[in-house]
C-alpha cells in the first residue's frame, strides 16, 4: 500500500508529521510512505534527526495553504500546494490514501472537487480519534 502523509499539514509543521511518518514506516515495512510538502525541509529534517527507512519517499510540494486562506480559493490557485498535488495523486490511483492535517475546509473542498464523490455519497466526510478512559 502507498500511503500519502501532507507534511506541510498540521499546527506544528513538519516535525511532527515526519517524525510520525517515521515511525509509521518502521511499523508497516512492507508498505510505502509518501511525504509531499517542502522537500529541503523535510530531507534537513530527515538528516538531522533520523536514519532514512526504505520504504519512505519524498516528493515536493512548494504551495502552502495557510489556515487561514480561503478554500476555495487555495485549492484552483496553490496547484503546486500538498493538498492539491495529494489529492491529484490519489485521483490518479498513483496512491492508495492520502493523509492531511492541513487546513480542514481546503481538504474537504480538495476532496470534493479533485477526487469527487462514491456514488450515493453526498459530502465527504471527516474523521478523528475519539480518545477514551483506557485509551
Amino acid at each position: 500500500m502507498k500511503i500519502m502523509l501532507d507534511a506541510h499539514g498540521g499546527d506544528f509543521g513538519i516535525e511532527t508529521t515526519v517524525t510520525g511518518a517515521i515511525e509509521a514506516a518502521n511499523d508497516l515495512k512492507d508498505d510505502t510512505i509518501i511525504l509531499i510538502g517542502p522537500e529541503k525541509e523535510i530531507w534537513n529534517f530527515l538528516h538531522e534527526k533520523f536514519s532514512f527507512p526504505d520504504n519512505i519517499e519524498i516528493i515536493n510540494a512548494t504551495d502552502n495553504i495557510e489556515m487561514h486562506e480561503s478554500p476555495t480559493l487555495s485549492i484552483k490557485k496553490k496547484v503546486n500546494s500538498s493538498i492539491v498535488k495529494g489529492f491529484n495523486y490519489l485521483k490518479n490511483d498513483d496512491v492508495d490514501a492520502f493523509v492531511s492535517c492541513g487546513n480542514t475546509g481546503a481538504v474537504m473542498t480538495g476532496a470534493f472537487t479533485i477526487v469527487g464523490r462514491i456514488k450515493g455519497i453526498q459530502r465527504p466526510a471527516i474523521s478523528t480519534y475519539f480518545p477514551t478512559k483506557s485509551e
